[in-house]
């Protein structure tokens, strides 16, 4: 499995990229609500990679971790208009957008932990009212470590 201090080290970098106010590194939508309680703002939500084991033999370390990566915001009760979520989306599509190509650019220049990206992995699916209130987009794709 990847080391988790390099993905959150790579997280960081992505939270940049985007100009995210938070990052939180969390493992379910439990964790992730707790986490997003008195926040604000574009947030940047990382999960914790699975792995699977895609070792050859027992001399060849390989794993496939697979992460979902969300640009998320919250609607303001005072103006959920349509206008509104339609601009919510549109930012948080364009930053999921520059994340993806972020990833992909790192593959094609076997950077870092994205060297072994699984292009044809990546998913990119919107979110509405997760975690209390929070709407956006997540990325989920896989990865080779070993």
């Amino acid at each position: 499995m990847v080391s988790i201090l390099e993905y959150k080290s790579y997280c960081e970098a992505l939270k940049s990229l985007i100009s995210a106010d938070k990052l939180l590194m969390v493992v379910l939508e439990e964790h992730l609500a707790k986490k997003l309680a008195n926040q604000t703002g574009t947030i940047l939500s990382c999960v914790y990679p699975s792995a699977q084991d895609e070792s050859p033999d027992e001399d060849t370390p390989k794993d496939r971790n697979v992460v979902i990566i969300s640009v998320l915001e919250k609607l303001s009760a005072l103006d959920n208009s349509e206008e509104s979520e339609i601009n919510l989306y549109d930012r948080t599509g364009i930053a999921i957008d520059k994340l993806k190509n972020k990833l992909k650019d790192d593959k094609k220049n076997s950077l870092g932990i994205m060297k072994y990206l699984d292009c044809a992995s990546i998913e990119i699916e919107p979110d509405y009212n997760i975690a209390g209130g929070w709407s956006g987009y997540s990325l989920a794709f896989s990865f080779i470590s070993g």
